[in-house]
């Protein structure tokens, strides 16, 4: 990269990696150090998670790529990597991009070993990359491609710390700010970044509160939203304000311009998890309402970025209508056939005619089952840990079954590889001993017709064992990539 000759900027871009929800779990450090605008050197390396190496999920197994084996075989301890980043670093800054998660890692990790946990300075290109980049989004990724950056391998920690001093030193180069303080320092006076100039020109449908759509009735009703008072503090990514609010209303919420006594749920789109660590304190005003709201005893729940995606976004069906009723035809009593009077009898008395059949009624509308019971067919699909109490209230069926017992992936990984190797050794052993039996020439019985003979019979069988630990492993390694216990 190109930079200036007068640069001065210097510091330490850090990305970690976690092995699970919990923000204490780092498996992975990258480091990247910029000295004077340039990158100077870089590195990365594996921790053992301080929660510990049994509490990898599969989603974050699948998005990273650590997996605990190669954890347990090189990585190290949170401590010993305390020392690796402060030896690197020295007395230079931390920039990371959404320093929010990075920082509350460092902290927490450090917290569960133990460890003082010295107070450093920290930068976000988050911050930089909302101030002077015009993009759909800010994520890492989108950021990179929009200031013309290399490819690089998202969810690795070294590339993540790299790009991210990448984007520090594009922005620096192109804004012309030679120091960490000048790069950082908010605007002043009228200055309006790209990004601020496009969000003003664009005029917001939902100004006021008769403009909010309401509530969609028919959603499904163990969507995490439905029923819900939503307010948003902040931007959620992919999403601008007003199709937020449009898409809280589709999924049964109902969307709400400030906080209220109404208010149910508050998403602040500044953290990507609202942790037991968060402190609304430092939040925006929408926060601080909640916060005092709730203290004085509202039921109002605080959700990040992430989840609130996640319910954004989640897969829920469209609740099941009844079909309508056909009206029955209206019933017409059919009079008896006029017969002609007989001598000697009373005179004929005609049949009283029937009424003019009633009108068919109109088909009647489809009625919706309240959230409270909701259909024995349907099947609601578990969206994520935060809103398993509310879709708890809502059994899947009248008799549930019983879980089943499933062996650990450790121990079905042993048999198969175990049955594989015996296989092996056994069909190798008979090729040996067969093929020296041939051509030893002690057993003029065996000839090469036996032979063959036994190579289609024998080794067939033998290798049965081999087969069945390759159908275990397969079906292992299929189900870990599914995130699934087998």
């Amino acid at each position: 990269m190109t930079t200036s000759s007068a640069s001065r900027v210097s510091f330490i871009a850090i990305d970690f990696e976690t092995a699970n929800r919990d923000q204490a779990s780092v498996c992975q450090v990258g480091i990247a150090k910029v000295v004077d605008g340039e990158i100077v050197e870089s590195t990365s390396w594996l921790v053992k998670p301080p929660t510990g190496l049994s509490d990898f999920e599969p989603r974050f197994i699948d998005i990273h790529g650590i997996t605990p084996a190669e954890v347990k075989r090189s990585g190290i301890s949170w401590q010993e990597s305390l020392q690796r980043i402060f030896s690197f670093a020295g007395d230079l800054p931390f920039v990371a991009h959404n320093t929010s998660f990075d920082k509350t890692v460092y902290r927490r990790a450090s917290e569960r070993v133990g460890a003082a946990v010295p107070a450093m300075e920290w930068f976000d290109t988050l911050v930089l990359a909302r101030r002077h980049v015009a993009a759909p989004n800010h994520k890492l990724p989108t950021v990179a491609k929009a200031l013309s950056l290399p490819d690089f391998s998202h969810h690795q920690a070294e590339a993540d710390a790299i790009t991210s001093a990448r984007i520090a030193l594009a922005i620096s180069h192109r804004q012309q700010l030679h120091t960490v303080q000048e790069l950082w320092a908010r605007p002043v006076g009228n200055i309006r970044t790209p990004s601020r100039q496009r969000r003003r020109s664009t005029p917001q449908r939902f100004s006021r509160v008769g403009d909010l759509p309401t509530a969609n009735t028919e959603a499904h009703p163990s969507h995490p939203l439905f029923g819900h008072h939503v307010v948003i503090t902040g931007d959620v990514d992919g999403f601008s304000r007003d199709e937020f609010i449009i898409k809280v209303a589709e999924l049964g919420g109902q969307p709400q311009l400030n906080v209220t006594k109404a208010t149910t749920m508050l998403i602040v789109a500044a953290h990507q998890y609202i942790g037991v660590d968060y402190d609304h304190s430092n939040g925006t005003g929408k926060e601080k309402k909640a916060a005092e709201y709730k203290a004085a005893g509202q039921r109002i729940e605080f959700v990040g970025a992430k989840m609130a995606l996640e319910y954004l976004t989640a897969s829920i069906p469209a609740i099941k209508q009844r079909p309508a009723q056909r009206p029955r035809p209206a019933q017409v009593e059919i009079p008896p056939k006029e017969t002609a009077p007989v001598a000697g009898n009373l005179p004929f008395k005609p049949v009283k005619q029937p009424s003019k059949p009633p009108e068919s009624s109109p088909i009647p509308a489809p009625t919706i089952r309240p959230r409270s019971a909701p259909l024995p067919s349907e099947t609601i699909p578990k969206l994520g840990p935060s809103h398993q109490d509310a879709a708890s209230t809502t059994p899947r069926s009248q008799h549930p079954r019983k879980p089943a017992y499933r062996l650990p992936r450790i121990v079905i990984a042993g048999i198969s590889w175990t049955l594989l190797v015996v296989a092996a050794i056994c069909v190798a052993l008979f090729l040996i001993a067969s093929t020296a039996v041939l051509f030893s020439g002690d057993y003029p019985e065996v000839t090469f017709f036996s032979w063959v003979i036994g190579l289609v019979f024998i080794v067939p069988l033998l290798s049965l064992p081999g087969l069945l630990g390759y159908f275990l492993l397969r079906r292992h390694k299929k189900h870990q990539r599914r995130g699934l216990n087998v």
